[in-house]
């Protein structure tokens, strides 16, 4: 039987019959091979850009160049600055264990103080006790050239007032503020309230025994005080009124020297709250000597210059604000110390949901953190050489500083900087502008001392004896 044409194949060379050749070992087309060829050109080329942006997002986004040995021995600040040695960032818990909460570190010192130490309970039962007194709707200012103590008058009423006024400046002279760190009115103001039947809306206990972040916690004293400091102000002016200069000054240095309680725990507000009464006392003894300059005699005047003198070349205090954002950062990180999105994401929501924060010590914080808090150190600490005029260099500002160092970090660090910006320039000049205001007002007491000395005011301040002009 011949074979069919489909499955007999002649055999040319040798005329032999052979069978028929499976179809894959038929020669394949040539377009088909060079677009294998270009699908396996454009995947690798695919993979390249793949790998090449992965690598910019890791490099723009992950990657934190890791700090020198140098710079991690300037990773975490001096705490003792800010603590005075009285309470650490670090809070042993009663079974002896230690955890990142200053806030509850604070109160614990507080709660060791002696009651008869603190001015707060006293500043807080005067102000409930005499809430028109102390209404800042009634405050008003020193009468100047053009009015009259009439007005002053209708708010200090010191025939009723004096005891009041006595028991204030009892409470200002006290060696410790002693007002705790709460997210809600600390308990101190709350039994206070409760004493004098007001309700206390800002009272919540079940937030007290919690690790609060520092950004959350309230300092009430600033408010309080601010009024109670103006009304102390406006006394002290009335007692030149009444003649009596010896009251004026010693009420004017416990006014200045009050100052000193916004350091017990020195955020940058705080800060700025203290120079707020160092220049109010500043502003008053001015008005004095424009007002009654015939009342003070020398020894009057050396009491005042050296009440200045001694509040001069106060300067910006970087690690106060450096704990409150060592804090905040520690409270957006995972639990390998790592900064996260996430933490970026509660920062916007203005702090509410912190987390509880990390225990590891700096030392074994990511890399992206350590660098994040280094920077923010690094800006800080150039703060405090602008905020003294006397220590002013050439060089990069502290606002400069920062954009260049966060030019080392990924971008979720430099987010973070850049939601928790303390207005540090605006903070310096504020420090030198109170130690200007010092610098004149030594001049003016200079002025006053060599026209008692001479009989005469000078004709310039050249001419001002060498003897009484400042240091």
């Amino acid at each position: 039987m011949r074979p069919t044409s489909e499955s007999w194949h002649p055999d040319f060379a040798t005329g032999s019959q052979s069978s028929p050749l499976p179809t894959a070992y038929y020669p394949l087309p040539r377009y088909y091979l060079f677009m294998k060829k270009v699908i396996l050109i454009v995947s690798l080329l695919i993979v390249l850009m793949l790998f090449s942006v992965g690598l910019w997002v890791y490099f723009a986004f992950l990657y934190t160049k890791p700090l020198s040995r140098a710079e991690l021995a300037q990773l975490t600040p001096d705490w003792s600055v800010v603590t005075h040695g009285n309470w650490s960032p670090w809070f042993t818990k009663a079974d002896g264990t230690t955890e990142w909460n200053p806030a509850a570190s604070f109160n614990a010192w507080v709660a060791t103080v002696p009651e008869e130490d603190k001015a707060w309970p006293m500043l807080v039962d005067l102000k409930y006790a005499n809430l028109d007194l102390f209404d800042t709707k009634n405050i008003c200012e020193l009468p100047d050239a053009r009015s009259s103590w009439e007005e002053v008058m209708d708010v200090l009423d010191v025939k009723k007032n004096a005891q009041v006024m006595s028991l204030l400046k009892d409470a200002l002279q006290r060696p410790v503020l002693g007002c705790g760190l709460y997210v809600s009115n600390d308990p101190v103001e709350h039994e206070t309230r409760v004493r004098y039947g007001l309700e206390d809306q800002d009272w919540d206990s079940s937030l007290q025994a919690q690790n609060q972040s520092l950004l959350d916690t309230q300092f009430p004293a600033i408010r309080t005080l601010h009024t109670m400091i103006k009304v102390f102000g406006l006394y002290a002016g009335y007692q030149l009124e009444l003649g009596d200069v010896d009251e004026f000054i010693e009420l004017m240095t416990v006014l200045m020297e009050s100052s000193r309680f916004s350091d017990e725990f020195p955020f940058l507000i705080n800060q700025l709250f203290s120079l707020g009464i160092e220049s109010l006392a500043t502003e008053h003894i001015s008005w004095a000597l424009d007002r009654y300059p015939g009342m003070f005699d020398d020894s009057h005047l050396v009491l005042l210059d050296q009440l200045v003198a001694r509040h001069q070349h106060r300067t910006f205090l970087w690690q106060g604000e450096a704990i409150g954002f060592h804090d905040s950062i520690r409270r957006v990180v995972d639990d390998k110390g790592s900064l996260k999105m996430a933490g970026a994401r509660t920062l916007q929501g203005g702090g509410g949901s912190f987390n509880t924060p990390t225990n590891l010590p700096d030392i074994e914080l990511h890399a992206s953190t350590q660098r994040t808090l280094y920077a923010y150190n690094k800006m800080l600490a150039q703060a405090q050489v602008e905020s003294s005029s006397s220590l002013m260099i050439n060089g990069m500002s502290a606002t400069q500083i920062l954009e260049s160092e966060k030019r080392k970090l990924n971008n979720l660090g430099s987010l973070l900087l850049d939601m928790l910006p303390p207005v540090v320039d605006q903070a310096s000049e504020r420090f030198r502008q109170l130690q200007q205001s010092s610098v004149n007002l030594r001049l003016t007491i200079a002025a006053h001392r060599h026209a008692l000395r001479h009989g005469q005011m000078h004709e310039s301040n050249e001419t001002i004896d060498e003897d009484l002009l400042p240091d």
